[in-house]
């Protein structure tokens, strides 16, 4: 949509306009949706999905396709800024409880996508078991921006960011076993093994 502004410019001012478009787009929604009292990842939710390819097309492909490593960045963030929440004395407190609901809430979520993929949809087995492992991990970006926007404490908060920190641990692991069993069932390479 923006072609008459990119045609003719550089590599960096193709990515710093890009970078200027999402950065405004993003406050300007985040003011909007202050109105209404919802959190800002709500705004930056928003958007994304306006400015995207889908809707108004502001930013190219290429700088999309270049910029696939800031999430993992993002993500690391996201982990070391959960993981100062956990505090001995209070995994101490909530542990038992924490690992029930995170256990109950992963299995749960895998079970109920697999039997719709497997089941309900049809689709290959192992995509199922991949599927529903991927099921079972919670985005924790969302979580810590809205707590950190709120000022929210308090035994709940506590245990709903390690019940997040658990969940996507789980996830991990749940998603690992589905892989490898995937790929065998394709390849009919065996399991790979950790070498020691």
């Amino acid at each position: 949509m923006l072609d008459w502004i990119y045609k003719g410019s550089g590599s960096a001012s193709v990515t710093i306009i890009s970078i200027s478009i999402m950065l405004l787009s993003g406050f300007i929604m985040s003011r909007i949706i202050k109105k209404l009292k919802l959190p800002n990842v709500t705004a930056y939710i928003l958007a994304g999905i306006i400015i995207g390819p889908f809707c108004l097309n502001l930013i190219p492909h290429h700088v999309i396709d270049n910029t696939d490593f800031l999430p993992d960045i993002a993500l690391a963030f996201i982990a070391f800024g959960t993981g100062e929440f956990f505090r001995l004395d209070t995994l101490k407190k909530n542990g038992s409880k924490v690992i029930v609901i995170t256990v109950l809430e992963s299995f749960t979520a895998s079970l109920l996508v697999f039997i719709t993929a497997f089941c309900i949809l049809h689709l290959e087995l192992a995509f199922s078991i991949v599927l529903a492992s991927l099921a079972a991990a919670t985005a924790p970006a969302s979580t810590m921006m809205t707590i950190r926007q709120t000022g929210a404490k308090g035994d709940f908060v506590e245990t709903l960011l390690q019940v997040v920190a658990f969940d996507d641990i789980a996830g991990l692991l749940a998603y690992s076993v589905a892989i490898s069993i995937a790929v065998h069932s394709y390849t009919g390479e065996p399991f790979p093994y950790p070498a020691y």
